[in-house]
């Protein structure tokens, strides 16, 4: 599941029917840079049975045929013999009146250990995965929050991961206790105070003004500041990641000033 479309995925499904409805798109598809690049890369290395994209705002339908491979995250290994493998793509339209936006699909799903399952009295523990984590901390240096990216060729991109990868197991793990549970790192807390009544419309008018003093811990006059002044928060999940990995917050970078001041760049 991605945001963005692969690149060049329009090229394998009805590319005159998604054109007659997106002639603006008609530059990018002809010069073939429509979609991430990226994200066809990993379609035909990882070759999912499924793929969906967002983005466009338009339903879509398209089918990637791999041609001799075989699935390897499928178990068990697809015979030789066996059809093609083919990733169906599937992109929806924006949620309105009248528009494609929901799509309901049976997929099927492996038998579980039902006496195994009923057995358990933890909460399954949602882990990271070291090769994301690589990943992340290879690409970070790269990483801009201009309108475009620069990306590393795939061979250097490669050995950039490989690199990584050491570093994320020798030293992530002993800084989770042992473990990759996420919960030993991101921890949720609430940072932002809640929306006004006034905003949310959940104050009717003429509701007396002393139920609103009760419902709000900072006064009057101080709330009506507030919420005619962009406010800057720190995200405390987004500090523990970026410290996990010892790379610097670029998507929340660190206020010049105090609360309520602005990002310093």
């Amino acid at each position: 599941m991605s945001h963005d479309w692969p690149n060049e995925i329009e090229h394998y499904g009805d590319i005159d029917g998604f054109l007659k409805g997106n002639t603006h798109l008609r530059g990018p598809v002809k010069a073939r840079t429509l979609g991430a690049p990226p994200l066809m890369d990993l379609l035909k290395s990882l070759k999912p049975n499924w793929w969906f994209s967002a983005h466009m705002h338009t339903r879509f339908v398209a089918s990637v045929s791999h041609e001799g491979s075989v699935n390897t995250m499928v178990e068990p290994i697809i015979p030789a013999s066996a059809p093609p493998l083919v990733t169906k793509f599937l992109a929806l339209d924006k949620c309105l009146p009248g528009r494609q936006f929901l799509e309901v699909l049976d997929i099927p799903c492996p038998e579980f250990d039902k006496e195994k399952t009923a057995t358990l009295s933890t909460q399954p523990t949602i882990s990271f995965d070291p090769a994301w984590l690589a990943i992340t901390r290879a690409f970070h240096p790269y990483f801009s929050r201009a309108p475009t990216q620069d990306f590393p060729d795939e061979d250097l991109a490669r050995t950039l991961v490989e690199d990584e990868l050491k570093w994320v197991n020798e030293h992530v793990p002993k800084k989770l206790g042992g473990s990759w549970a996420v919960g030993n790192c991101q921890k949720f807390e609430k940072t932002a105070l809640p929306i006004s009544p006034w905003k949310s419309g959940r104050m009717k008018p003429g509701t007396p003004l002393r139920m609103y003093i009760l419902w709000t811990p900072v006064s009057i006059v101080s709330e009506i500041t507030l919420y005619h002044k962009a406010m800057w928060y720190e995200n405390p999940q987004t500090v523990a990641f970026c410290d996990l990995l010892e790379i610097p917050n670029k998507v929340s970078p660190p206020v010049s000033a105090t609360a309520g001041g602005t990002p310093s760049t």
